[in-house]
This record gives structure tokens, sequence and C-alpha cells, in this order.
């Protein structure tokens, strides 16, 4: 279970998401780390944010994407184009590798990687690849938002983010089997905030950090609805959050090792 978010603004682009992992039996739940890599920078000036599963077979996600820049080496300016194109056939081949050795297919559009950087001709974009793909890997890749297209973009676990932006959320309410009239959808739309439009690259960085930690202290202060209670904290650990702009990656908060996580005193 993850929040990844992705802002973009006319002067550079941000990924932002929590670090837990959670393993899941039934109703019964642990979380994994607090500590997983769900934002990596392959090459300079490319980002990559993962949501759904974090495994593969025994493979972490971001090992898998340590891997492809491993065998994808570039130097120089890497067009996020390229990358989105090359990791959504390495990752197409993990997941067919791993559906092969375990005898069963992986559900439509399991796997998320949101993948930001530059064109060549200087316009950043953010792509979204949704794995496996029912129509080859090139119909798995799609254009959002960008410096020309300014926006955001939430994936994962987004009921609350929804809720407020939204105006409400259609998945728990479908979920709950509530049955709207025809014309309460529109009216429940208007309850929403209408976001400013992000016009600096710090406000792209303030607009994710806000969702990503909105969403992890949510999970930690409630637990689930009246009508669902009892949900799992799937969102938790510390923010990972960089910026993208034409003249490279800026980690604003990096996961890095230390020692007092190990126990020891700072």
């Amino acid at each position: 279970m993850t929040i990844v978010v992705a802002t973009a603004a006319p002067d550079g682009l941000v990924l932002a998401s929590d670090s837990r992992s959670t393993l899941l039996q039934g109703r019964r739940h642990r979380v994994a780390t607090d500590h997983a890599r769900k934002v990596l920078v392959p090459y300079k000036g490319v980002a990559i944010a993962t949501y759904g599963p974090s495994l593969i077979g025994d493979r972490t996600i971001a090992g898998i994407v340590d891997d492809f820049a491993g065998h994808h080496k570039k130097k120089g300016f890497v067009a996020v184009g390229e990358v989105s194109q090359e990791i959504a056939s390495y990752f197409d081949e993990c997941l067919a590798d791993h559906a092969a050795s375990q005898k069963r297919n992986v559900p439509v559009g399991a796997l998320g990687l949101v993948v930001a950087g530059y064109t060549g001709e200087g316009v950043g974009e953010i792509h979204e690849v949704r794995l496996p793909s029912t129509s080859g890997v090139g119909s798995a890749i799609k254009r959002e938002i960008g410096t020309r297209e300014p926006g955001v973009l939430y994936r994962g676990r987004t009921g609350y983010i929804r809720r407020m932006v939204e105006g409400f959320d259609v998945d728990g309410i479908r979920s709950s089997d509530v049955k709207l009239p025809s014309d309460a959808e529109e009216k429940l739309r208007g309850l929403g905030y209408y976001l400013k439009d992000l016009i600096s690259l710090q406000d792209a960085v303030d607009m994710a950090a806000f969702i990503v930690r909105m969403t992890i202290d949510m999970e930690r202060l409630t637990d689930g609805t009246w009508a669902q209670p009892g949900d799992v904290p799937g969102c938790g650990g510390k923010i990972q959050l960089v910026a993208i702009s034409r003249t490279g990656t800026e980690w604003i908060s990096e996961p890095k090792l230390r020692a007092s996580d190990a126990g020891l005193s700072e």
C-alpha cells in the first residue's frame, strides 16, 4: 500500500511517496518495513516512483529498477520517453517471468510506475506506466502532466485526498454499496476544493509533501470509516521527495541510512 504523488509546475517536476511496505494475509497485516524505497533516481534528470506490489517474486521493485539502470547505462542527457519505454519493457518481462513461474497471471494494471523527466526539446513530462497491459507495452504508457500542463497526479491510497479535492471518494462509496441519485455525483463534487495553479517548483514541492504527509497522518490517526472500520495503516514512514528540473535532480527528502534507525544514538 502506497501513496505516490507527482506534481508539475512550469519550472519543474516533483515525485513524492511514503516509505511503508505492508504484508497482508486476509484481514491480518504487519508492517514489513518503513524504509522501502519508492522514489528512485536511475539517471540524472529522471526519477521514478512506484506503487502497487512492493515485490515481484523475491525481488523488490527498487532492486529491479537498480538492475534496470545497471543494464541500461546512459551518459549525459536522458529523455523521459526513452526511459518510460525501456522500463515498461523491462518490467513487463519481469512480470511475465514471474507469472510463468507461478503458473498464474498477474492482474492487469497491478503495477504502477510514474516516470518524471524532460524531453529533448526541454519540456518536462510525467508519464504513467501500468503493467501488465492487455494490448502491449506501448499502450501501458500514458503522458499525464508536465511543465506545459501543470497539475497534480496521485495514485495508491487516494481516498483521503479524493474526499478533499474531489468532494468525495467514489471508490469508497462503491465499496460501501451506496447508490447515488443520477445528479448526486455532480453535487458532491461541488464540496471539493479548487486547487490553485502550481506556478513555481516550490509550490509543487509543497503540494506533493502535503498530500503524502496528510495521508500518512490520517492512516496513523484513524481506523477506517464507520461503514468499514479496522482499516490497514498501509502508508507510513518518512516522506521521500525529489524535484526534477532542466538542470537535473535535487533530493528534498532523500531516504538515507541512519545509525539511529539501527538502534544507535546519534
